[in-house]
């Protein structure tokens, strides 16, 4: 019993991967699927998948219509705008495009993964600037129940002395990150500037 459940698990597994269903493949227009495929981004080797699944059904894919199908949805996939969305969303080029596309798209690519890039750097710095405006508050709160103990404390003039230097020491630490979160905005500020100036501009459409 066990085996054959497992058996029909792996079974309804092949089905769910298979790129076509029997129907699908008897009555396969090859060039629509191909230009389906090409128009999604898709990599020209997808094509061994649908000759997996077809063939066990005994089906095999019209490779010259599939392949002129695939040219004509490529060539309207790989529009720079692609290209960018692309290296932003951190996916891999899968040299579909045709060679006289290809050097624009490439480019419009590496701009989306610069600017990816820059998005990860924004990220970083906002959670290092969420850490430091915590801490600043935490020493605020520090620096007030200080001063409120030297105004209203009773202590000697050693403790009075101990809490002055942490005061001091404090107030430096504030200094610190103060500056840290201007440091950090200004981070912020330039790489969103770049982001939206790469955007504007569309580099990737200079030769």
């Amino acid at each position: 019993m066990v085996r054959r459940i497992i058996v029909v698990a792996a079974l309804l597994n092949l089905s769910a991967c298979a790129t076509m269903n029997e129907n699908e493949c008897r009555n396969a227009d090859w060039r629509v699927i191909g230009y389906e495929d090409g128009v999604a981004g898709r990599s020209a080797t997808y094509l061994s998948q649908h000759r997996e699944a077809c063939s066990d059904h005994n089906v095999s894919p019209d490779l010259d219509a599939y392949r002129a199908g695939f040219d004509d949805g490529a060539r309207n996939y790989c529009k720079p705008q692609n290209g960018f969305d692309l290296g932003r969303g951190g996916d891999a080029y899968k040299g579909q495009c045709p060679p006289d596309l290809e050097p624009v798209f490439m480019r419009a690519v590496e701009s989306g993964q610069f600017v990816r890039y820059m998005e990860k750097e924004i990220k970083d710095a906002e959670g290092k600037r969420n850490t430091a405006e915590k801490d600043l508050d935490k020493n605020r709160d520090k620096i007030d129940a200080i001063e409120d103990e030297l105004v209203n404390g009773s202590g000697d003039a050693q403790k009075r002395r101990d809490l002055l230097k942490q005061m001091r020491e404090l107030e430096n630490r504030r200094d610190d990150l103060n500056y840290e979160l201007r440091h950090l905005d200004a981070k912020i500020r330039e790489y969103r500037s770049v982001i939206d100036s790469i955007i504007v501009e569309q580099p990737w459409m200079k030769p």
